[in-house]
C-alpha cells in the first residue's frame, strides 16, 4: 500500500487575484477573498486531475516496503529530500543517496544504483517514507538589487540549471521571454546569468509582484481561470433546476498535461 500526502503547501498561487478578476470581469474589491479562495480550489482541482504540482510543495510518500522501483505520484519532481525506513529492529534509518538514483521522468521514479540493493525493512504498514518536493514554478519571495540575488525558499536548483521567469512584475533587468542559468545557489537564494557559467545579471529595483522561477503552460493557467469563472458564476451545489457542469474546455485544455502510468 502507498499513501501520498501534502507536507508543506504552496506559499503562493499561480494565478493572481487581479488576473482572475479581469477574466471574470469583476471590478469591485468586495469579492477579493472569495476569488482568492476560488483560485486555490481551482489549482488543487487541476493538480488532482493532472497528477501535477503547479507551485512548489513538499510531499510525503509512505510505502509498506521496497519493491523494484519507487514511483512518485506527483510531477514534476524538483528534488528528493530523504528516504527513511524502519529496519528489522524497528529503528528509523535514513537511506544513503548513494544507494538510489532519482529519475525526473513523468511519472518520476527512484531506482537502485548499479550494484546496490534495497535494505530489509520491518514488516509493518508505512515502513518506508519518501519526502520530496514537486512543482512547475517556485515563488520568488524577494530580490536584492545590491547583491543581484533572488530569494526563492527551497528552490531545489543547482548551478547552471536553465530557468525561465514568469509573473505579473519581474525584477528589473530580467524578461519572461529569456532563458537564464542559475549561478551561486544556496538553499534559498540564487543569482541568474545570461549564459551558462557567465557573470551574474545586474538586477535593478522594481516592484515585485506574483513572480516565479519557472513557467506554467498557458493551457493549465487558462483551465484555472475557467474553473474560477465557473465557480464564481455558479455557486449552488444542487437545486430543482439543471446545474452547469464544469466547462468541457477545462478537460480539453488539461488533456495534454495529464500524467499516465501510475
Amino acid at each position: 500500500m502507498s499513501v501520498d500526502s501534502l507536507l508543506v503547501a504552496p506559499v503562493a498561487e499561480p494565478v493572481s487575484v487581479t488576473e482572475a478578476k479581469a477574466h471574470c470581469n469583476i471590478t469591485a474589491s468586495g469579492d477579493d477573498t472569495l476569488v482568492a479562495d476560488l483560485i486555490a480550489s481551482a489549482r488543487r482541482q487541476v493538480e488532482t486531475r493532472c497528477r501535477r504540482a503547479l507551485v512548489r510543495q513538499q510531499r510525503k510518500l509512505t510505502l509498506d516496503g521496497f519493491c523494484g522501483h519507487i514511483v512518485l505520484p506527483v510531477t514534476p519532481l524538483r528534488a528528493v529530500q530523504s528516504i527513511q525506513y524502519l529496519d528489522a529492529g524497528g529503528t528509523l534509518q535514513t537511506l544513503s543517496s548513494a544507494v538510489y538514483r532519482v529519475n525526473k521522468t513523468e511519472p518520476p521514479t527512484i531506482t537502485l544504483e548499479y550494484g546496490q540493493s534495497w535494505p530489509t525493512v520491518r514488516d509493518v504498514t508505512g515502513a518506508v517514507i519518501v519526502k520530496y518536493t514537486a512543482g512547475h514554478v517556485v515563488p520568488i519571495d524577494s530580490f536584492d538589487a545590491s547583491a543581484d540575488t533572488l530569494t526563492a525558499a527551497g528552490h531545489d536548483l543547482a548551478a547552471d540549471d536553465p530557468v525561465q521567469l514568469s509573473g505579473t512584475t519581474l525584477p528589473g533587468g530580467t524578461s519572461a521571454a529569456a532563458t537564464y542559468y542559475v549561478k551561486s545557489p544556496t538553499a534559498d537564494t540564487l543569482q541568474l546569468s545570461a549564459t551558462e557559467g557567465g557573470a551574474a545579471l545586474n538586477l535593478t529595483a522594481a516592484t515585485l509582484s506574483a513572480a516565479f522561477i519557472g513557467r506554467l503552460e498557458p493551457e493549465i493557467k487558462h483551465a484555472i481561470l475557467l474553473l474560477v469563472g465557473h465557480a464564481y458564476e455558479h455557486r449552488e451545489a444542487a437545486g430543482d433546476f439543471p446545474v452547469h457542469e464544469i466547462p468541457l474546455g477545462v478537460e480539453r485544455l488539461l488533456a495534454p498535461w495529464r500524467v499516465i502510468g501510475f
